[in-house]
């Protein structure tokens, strides 16, 4: 996480602005430490250059499971998304392509994907925003996965988070363009979780949710 990052979030659970203590940073990018609400005091851990910021907020029995099932299956997942799209009867480079096409992104927004996984839509998304991207997810071991992909691609415009999508790290009126591809179906609080989406969402942001 980049320091500058500070000026974007805050505490998923009140709102609250957030402060940092960096145990590790590298020229610029925290590797370790913690992010402390002024209001509620809460605490989020910085591992390994990811805010977690989903472990102190309310995560139920049915997210937890899930987390966990995403988690063994995440080394997995692109070869067999993959594979399952080539039986369905379409690319799935394709799908990604046109979904990323609807954001309609001229280059200089600010980009949320929530439920980024693997980071299977990076590609596709810095290609058309290579401003700003920041993506999501609850599982620990998907962004893993994503980190490996970031560092193939040489990306340097992304920024991760573990947190729910009921619960988002972000100020308000803040991002320009929010894509949710295939992870509205899991969403134990739907309503909720696109409330979030456009109170973070600037007036005029587009979202895209596909499922």
């Amino acid at each position: 996480m980049k320091i500058k990052v500070l000026d974007d979030i805050c505490c998923p659970k009140c709102g609250g602005e957030l402060d940092g203590e960096f145990s590790e940073v590298v020229d610029g990018d925290v590797i370790n430490g913690e992010l402390k609400c002024k209001l509620c005091e809460e605490i989020y851990p910085i591992i390994r250059g990811i805010p977690r910021m989903s472990l102190k907020v309310r995560m139920n029995l049915s997210e937890r499971l899930s987390r966990t099932l995403y988690n063994i299956y995440a080394p997995f997942y692109d070869r067999v998304e993959a594979w399952l799209a080539e039986r369905v009867g379409f690319r799935e480079e394709e799908l990604r392509e046109n979904v990323v096409k609807r954001l309609g992104l001229r280059g200089v927004e600010k980009v949320l994907e929530i439920c980024i996984g693997t980071g299977g839509n990076l590609p596709y998304l810095s290609r058309y925003n290579p401003s700003l991207i920041y993506g999501i997810d609850f599982s620990e071991k998907m962004l893993e996965v994503c980190i490996k992909r970031l560092r193939r691609l040489s990306l340097q415009n992304v920024e991760l988070f573990m947190g729910l999508a009921e619960y988002l790290p972000f100020k308000a009126n803040l991002l320009d363009a929010i894509l949710n591809l295939g992870g509205i179906t899991y969403f134990t609080e739907k309503e909720r979780a696109i409330n979030e989406m456009f109170s973070v969402a600037r007036r005029g942001a587009k979202i895209v949710i596909c499922e």
